[in-house]
């Protein structure tokens, strides 16, 4: 956690085995980050208050099986260099953002983001892109 600034109230959990990356990254107030297998936020990254960033979530079925015995499913999450990251945006597994990114406020971010690019809505998508930067 080279460099970084964590603001009041923030919360990592990084699971047995799993990984968690941050470099020169602000993150706001009362931010969840939850690590269940990897998550790398690259340098110069602003992370505005409330942000959720989980890697896994609970496997279930329709069956009378317990939910909490059923395990977990993780992906990685990769935030490259210079992203912005709005509040309460929620980031699922399995996603890139890529660099330069901005990611708008209340948006939930769970599949691939383009590089230089503004994204945003439930769930998340581009809605201008910038290939020249």
């Amino acid at each position: 956690m080279k460099g970084c600034r964590i603001s009041e109230g923030t919360f990592i959990k990084v699971s047995k085995n799993a990984e968690l990356s941050l470099c020169n990254t602000f993150l706001g107030r009362n931010c969840l980050i939850s690590s269940g297998k990897s998550i790398v936020i690259n340098s110069g990254c602003l992370i505005a208050e409330l942000v959720v960033i989980r890697d896994h979530n609970h496997q279930y079925n329709l069956n009378d099986d317990k939910i909490i015995s059923l395990g977990i499913n993780a992906g990685c999450i990769t935030i490259e260099k210079n992203v912005w990251i709005g509040a309460k945006v929620t980031i699922l597994k399995g996603v890139t953002i890529g660099e330069n990114a901005v990611i708008g406020a209340h948006s939930l971010v769970n599949k691939n983001i383009n590089k230089n690019s503004l994204a945003l809505g439930t769930p998340a998508r581009i809605i201008k892109q910038n290939d020249t930067i």
